[in-house]
C-alpha cells in the first residue's frame, strides 16, 4: 500500500453515442466510440459484444487487458478524471451548472489502442435518485466484480467522513462481492483513492493514513462467509493514493 502524487494505472437498451455531449464526432480514438453498457434503467446494451469486437477490438485480446472503472459522488469530476488520463470523450458537467451528467455505466477504450477498458459510472448521493440507493449500490458491485482498477475519486473535504466519502457504499459491496465471490484468487483489485482540490496543508501521507485506518475498519465489521473469518484487506485489495490541487487555485 502506498501514497503517491500522480496516478499511474499500468498494468494489468444502451445507446451508443460517438463524440461528446451528443455531437456526431468521433472521440480521440478516430473510429471508436463510448457506450452506454446500462443505462439509468438498469438495462444493459445488446451492441457491447459488437462493440468489443468491432470498435474497441478487444474480444479477441482474452485476459490481455485491463478494466478501470470510477466512483464516487455526482459532480465531483470523474469524467473529467477518466478523459484527462485514458483520452477518452465522456460527458463532463456543464461549469455553469450543477447537476447529474453521467447516467448509467458508459465504457470506451483507452486512446491510442491503450489496453484498457474504462467504465464511466453514475455518481452516487445525487438528488436525481434520492433515497433509492439500488442502482448505486449494483453500479459499485458491479464495477468492483469486472475491474482490476476502481478509482475511488472524492474532495479532500469528504476524508475522514462516513457517508460523505462514500465508506458505507463500499461496506456493502464488498460485503456482497467477498459472499459471492469467495476466497478470491492470485489477483487483487487496486483501490486507486484519489483527492481531489487538495489545498490544505496536510500532506497526502496523513489523508491516505486516514483512509486507510477507514478502510481496515469497514472491513473488520464485514460480515464474512464461513471459512473467511479471518481474510484481510490486503489478501483482496491494494491500496494507493494520489492528490490533485485546486484548478484554480
Amino acid at each position: 500500500m502506498s501514497s503517491q502524487q500522480v496516478p499511474d494505472m499500468g498494468g494489468r437498451g444502451g445507446r451508443a453515442v460517438p463524440g461528446t455531449n451528443g455531437s456526431p464526432e468521433t472521440g480521440t480514438h478516430g473510429s471508436l466510440t463510448r457506450l452506454q453498457v446500462v443505462d439509468d434503467e438498469q438495462r444493459f446494451s445488446d451492441e457491447l459484444s459488437d462493440y468489443m469486437q468491432r470498435r474497441w477490438s478487444l474480444a479477441d485480446a482474452g485476459f490481455d487487458y485491463n478494466v478501470v472503472a470510477v466512483f464516487g459522488s455526482q459532480s465531483t469530476g470523474k469524467s473529467t478524471l477518466l478523459n484527462r488520463l485514458f483520452g477518452t470523450r465522456f460527458d463532463v458537467m456543464h461549469e455553469g451548472r450543477r447537476q447529474q451528467t453521467t447516467r448509467g455505466i458508459w465504457a470506451d477504450r483507452g486512446t491510442d489502442a491503450m489496453p484498457v477498458l474504462i467504465m464511466d459510472v453514475e455518481g452516487t448521493d445525487g438528488r436525481e435518485r434520492g433515497e433509492n440507493q439500488d442502482f448505486e449500490r449494483k453500479s459499485a458491485l458491479f464495477s468492483l466484480a469486472v475491474g482490476e482498477v476502481l478509482l475511488v475519486n472524492m474532495w479532500e473535504t469528504m476524508v475522514g467522513l462516513y457517508n460523505g466519502a462514500n465508506m458505507g457504499l463500499l461496506k456493502t459491496v464488498m460485503e456482497v462481492n467477498l459472499q459471492l465471490f469467495g476466497g478470491g484468487g492470485e489477483s487483487k483489485t487496486l483501490l486507486y483513492f484519489v483527492i481531489r482540490d487538495h489545498v490544505s496543508p496536510t500532506p497526502l501521507d496523513s489523508l491516505a493514513a486516514t483512509l486507510r485506518t477507514d478502510m481496515e475498519r469497514i472491513w473488520a465489521g464485514l460480515n464474512k462467509p464461513p471459512g473467511l473469518e479471518g481474510a484481510q484487506l490486503g489478501d483482496y485489495f491494494d491500496l494507493k493514493f494520489a492528490s490533485l490541487p485546486h484548478k484554480q487555485l
